[in-house]
C-alpha cells in the first residue's frame, strides 16, 4: 500500500466517524518485515502515525505497542505474582517511545474532535 492509499483509507476512516467518535487503527513498525511486506500491509512507525493523526485533525488518546513477542511459553510457566509483575511492568512501559523502539505492532486510539 503506498502514502496515497494509506492516507485515502485514513481520510475516509476520519470522513465517515462522527464528531467525538473514536478512531482506531493499528499499525505495523517492524522495519525488517516493512521491507519484505511494504505492499501488503498497512506499515508506518509510530512517529508517521502520530503525524497522520495530526494531519487528519484527530486527538491522540493513546499509541500502544505490543512488544514481548516470542515469549509465550515463558510466560505461561509463571507464578501468578511474577505474571502480575509482567502485566505491571509492560502496562508501564507501553506508550513510553523511549523505552519501545525497536518496532512492534502499534494500536492508535483518538478521536475525531467536534
Amino acid at each position: 500500500m503506498d502514502s496515497n492509499d494509506q492516507k485515502k483509507a485514513i481520510s475516509e476512516s476520519v470522513r465517515i466517524c462522527k464528531p467525538s467518535g473514536v478512531v482506531v487503527f493499528t499499525y505495523l513498525d517492524a522495519q525488517e518485515i516493512i521491507d519484505r511486506l511494504e505492499n501488503i500491509f498497512f506499515c508506518l512507525t509510530r512517529s508517521e502515525m502520530e503525524a497522520l493523526a495530526v494531519e487528519y485533525g484527530l486527538e491522540q488518546k493513546y499509541n500502544i505497542y505490543t512488544f514481548g513477542g516470542g515469549f509465550d511459553e515463558a510466560i505461561s510457566e509463571l507464578s501468578y505474582e511474577d505474571f502480575q509483575k509482567h502485566i505491571e511492568c509492560h502496562l508501564m512501559m507501553r506508550e513510553d517511545s523511549s523505552v519501545i523502539e525497536s518496532g512492534g505492532l502499534g494500536l492508535w486510539i483518538g478521536v475525531k474532535p467536534y
